[in-house]
């Protein structure tokens, strides 16, 4: 029945729909890691939908043993974080003159009689980094269980177009001036799209790259079969172009040092399986890209080209970092509390350090998750890079077809996300998060193969929900 089929097609369609109502609020919003409360919320309501949604309906695809263990990963910090934000440390004396050893001496002055101190100095902000993860989580779930060509090949090319978007809208300030209307967050001389860091814009120009990359290489091989077809393969074309122009022209240093890590894995991944030679090339590449992408990175990140990079500036990444490591020592093994950094470090510099930069960051993403999670985000965040490893390398040995092309892209722009939060802290902008998060269900995604098997498996009690 026609009628039938048209309300199964639609139904099957929600999944994109709602995973593409996310990422487009998430684009006009999220942006900037200093994004209010309110915009925070709009984001979140906006992820409801698709919770339910997720909630509801039936798994097209199985889980993945990466996805799970993605969730497991999840769970743990959410349930630490949790914990740091309710529990106390009884029994425990801090070193004299810190933070918490100041803040438990104060109490019996204030009429306070409270066991201990909590884990988390900054206890609400932990529970709204806690909520802030609930976006990302419900777009990896979306991704990572959805029908390929339904639902990821449509979310691969709305980030292939919001990177589109962030890179005409960055020329489009760079030519219109630092006084432009077209900038979302403030003003600047540098053209910042989307976003509201120069190096935010460009690291998510290059993560967008590769996915771009491979939508043209999947529609080259199309060409010929209708005009449809022809039609996609120059816009693949356009768009990809378009984005290694907004990477040039974003001037950020960052963004260039990056390149030098995917460029050799974007040459690897338009080569024939032939040529590109077996599964140990691509390892050897990825360690190589990881390694090469890494040292430029951290140059870069430490230019003293760069305003604020020199190493009398006590705003210069060097600094900073070192005084988060004191930070760290001084906290550990529990943390300051999930999404505290920015609390704490102001109770840690001295008359010299103070200058007009507001440190709301670690400009290290590795770092920061240990001065807030102390050793547990130590093993969350190896647990994260060793999953990160495998599944590249299993995307990497997968056959040559368009979703093995299109998970080994995803791993190109996951090690993007890898080499960024070395210098910087892009996952703290929700709108780079979410992306990141498509981007990881779709490094996840089982095979073909292995979803065609569980696919003649009966079905589980538990998804017997709303038939797809």
């Amino acid at each position: 029945m026609p009628e039938a089929s048209f309300v199964q097609q639609t139904v099957r369609r929600v999944d994109l729909v709602l995973i593409g109502v996310v990422l487009l609020v998430a684009a006009g919003l999220g942006g900037s890691s200093l994004v209010g409360v309110q915009q925070h919320g709009v984001i979140q309501l906006a992820a409801m939908p698709l919770l339910l949604w997720l909630a509801l309906r039936k798994r097209p695809v199985p889980w993945s043993r990466a996805a799970g263990a993605v969730l497991v990963l999840l769970a743990a910090l959410a349930a630490y974080a949790a914990i740091q934000a309710i529990a106390g440390i009884p029994g425990i004396r801090w070193a004299d003159g810190s933070p918490r050893a100041l803040v438990e001496a104060a109490q019996p002055l204030l009429g306070l009689n409270q066991p201990a101190v909590g884990i988390s100095l900054a206890p609400g902000e932990s529970i709204g980094a806690m909520l802030a993860l609930m976006a990302p989580l419900a777009v990896f779930v979306a991704v990572a269980t959805a029908r390929w060509s339904q639902t990821v090949e449509g979310v691969c090319w709305i980030v292939v177009a919001l990177g589109a978007v962030s890179a005409g809208l960055g020329l489009g300030q760079l030519f219109s001036g630092a006084d432009s209307p077209l900038y979302l967050y403030g003003r600047s001389a540098l053209p910042l799209g989307l976003f509201s860091n120069p190096n935010h814009q460009a690291s998510f120009l290059v993560m967008a790259l590769p996915v771009s990359l491979a939508l043209l290489l999947e529609k080259r091989q199309d060409v010929g079969s209708s005009d449809g077809q022809i039609g996609l393969f120059i816009l693949a074309a356009a768009v990809f172009l378009l984005l290694v122009v907004g990477i040039i022209a974003a001037g950020s240093i960052a963004g260039y040092a990056m390149l030098a890590g995917v460029i050799p894995l974007c040459i690897l991944l338009s080569l024939p399986s032939k040529v590109r030679g077996g599964a140990g090339v691509a390892v050897t590449m990825l360690l190589g890209a990881l390694v090469l992408g890494g040292a430029a990175t951290v140059m870069a990140g430490l230019n003293p080209t760069l305003g604020w990079a020199e190493t009398d500036n006590p705003a210069a990444r060097a600094e900073v970092w070192r005084q988060s490591l004191v930070i760290a020592r001084d906290h550990f093994p529990f943390g300051v509390g999930f999404g505290a950094f920015e609390y704490v470090y102001p109770l840690y510099e001295t008359e010299g350090m103070i200058s007009s930069r507001y440190m709301n960051a670690a400009h290290n993403e590795y770092l920061q998750v240990l001065v807030e999670l102390g050793a547990v985000g130590v093993v969350l965040l190896a647990g994260a890079l060793a999953l990160w490893a495998w599944v590249s390398v299993q995307a990497w040995r997968a056959k040559g077809n368009d979703e093995g092309r299109m998970r080994r892209a995803a791993s190109i722009a996951s090690l993007v996300v890898i080499l960024h939060s070395i210098v910087d802290y892009p996952l703290h902008a929700p709108f780079y998060a979410i992306v990141a998060a498509a981007l990881a269900g779709i490094l996840c995604l089982p095979p073909r193969h292995a979803r065609q098997a569980a696919g003649r498996r009966p079905a589980a009690a538990s998804d017997r929900r709303i038939d797809l």
